[in-house]
């Protein structure tokens, strides 16, 4: 599979963790997670073999004149996406590891909008303005 599949194929399986959910339904979702409408012939192909190794069930159900398949994750699907997820989360963290700041006062680890001060010469960092407030030099 080519990169963008395997990007597809998370964030298919990251929809399908929530509910069942047809095909149309989820290539609108993904065009919101991914900035760009996945065309079908890059999301029924990774259906077609998640469906093939276990991962997803289909059921049809008839709405009016149409037919439409709706997807759901099978229990070794919910596996394979849990375990997917695992390194998936630890990928990011060792990216973000060298943004990441940790409170001086509660010990809390913040990615974004740390507030600092200087304590005798030396940055140290806080969630908030009421950490530095409360902070004191051991």
């Amino acid at each position: 599979m080519k990169n963008q599949s395997s990007m597809s194929k998370y964030f298919i399986l990251s929809e399908l963790s929530k509910r069942e959910i047809h095909g149309y339904e989820l290539i609108t979702r993904l065009e919101k997670i991914m900035g760009k409408k996945p065309s079908t012939s890059q999301i029924y192909p990774v259906l077609g073999s998640m469906k093939s190794l276990g991962y997803v069930a289909v059921r049809v159900k008839n709405v009016g004149r149409k037919k439409l398949k709706y997807y759901k994750l099978t229990k070794r699907g919910s596996k394979f996406f849990r375990t997917m997820n695992k390194k998936f989360e630890l990928m990011i963290i060792s990216a973000l590891k060298e943004k990441i700041k940790v409170c001086a006062h509660c010990k809390c680890e913040i990615w974004k909008g740390a507030y600092s001060k200087n304590f005798s010469g030396k940055r140290l960092y806080f969630c908030c303005v009421s950490c530095a407030g409360s902070y004191k030099i051991r």
